[in-house]
């Protein structure tokens, strides 16, 4: 699977790490320099933490470098000696990877929710079968359950506070404990979840109808 970013991304990646950073003055406050320099390394790392989300569960590559665009934007305004107009920019950039990667957490949240949902019905009836034939369950078993949960919880408080990008981590973090357990009971994973897996390995999916 290839992960290269796109060449606009990677085009960003060598202005700020480069000379971008290296013109930065020292000031605090809302100065904007302090402004380009905080939020031209967020945004950034946002971004690029957002690219397989956006990929998998979002608008695709438009939305994708339509974000890139923005920052890149941005960034020019700085070498252009533009600061505050550079520090607005960046602004609202800060303001489109959130939106942006809310809507896309909100799916995740509610695949999350189901996934969880389904999995403790399917620990139920487990642990009642092997209840009948006189046997324990695999402590293992609760303590996937457990983490899966945990993820969660973490993963909506993060969302409430509006941090997508932390929400997103926790939610595929709890993806993963629920798909362990369906190993761990030696029962196939649903096909419906084979692009979570995908994503979860910060992989590309792509339908078979594509691939077809």
């Amino acid at each position: 699977m290839n992960r290269r970013m796109p060449v606009l991304l990677l085009a960003a990646v060598f202005l700020i790490s480069g000379a971008l950073l290296a013109q930065f003055k020292p000031s605090g406050g809302s100065n904007p320099h302090s402004v380009v320099k905080k939020l031209s390394i967020d945004n950034f790392r946002a971004i690029k933490n957002l690219y397989f989300a956006i990929m998998n569960f979002g608008g695709g590559e438009a939305e994708f470098n339509r974000l890139v665009s923005g920052y890149a934007s941005a960034t020019s305004k700085y070498f252009a000696k533009e600061y505050d107009d550079s520090a607005a920019a960046f602004k609202l950039n800060e303001k489109d990877i959130i939106e942006t990667g809310m809507s896309i957490a909100a799916k995740y949240k509610d695949s999350t929710s189901k996934m969880h949902t389904e999995i403790i019905e399917i620990h139920t009836k487990y642990t009642i079968k092997l209840s009948l034939d006189g046997k324990k369950a695999d402590p293992a078993l609760e303590k996937l359950l457990n983490e899966a949960s945990e993820s969660l919880a973490k993963a909506n408080d993060f969302y409430i506070r509006k941090k997508p990008v932390n929400a997103i981590d926790l939610y595929r973090r709890s993806k993963e404990k629920i798909l362990l357990y369906y190993d761990a009971i030696k029962q196939p994973i649903p096909q419906e979840y084979e692009k979570d897996k995908k994503d979860n390995a910060l992989e590309l999916y792509v339908s078979k109808e594509k691939e077809n």
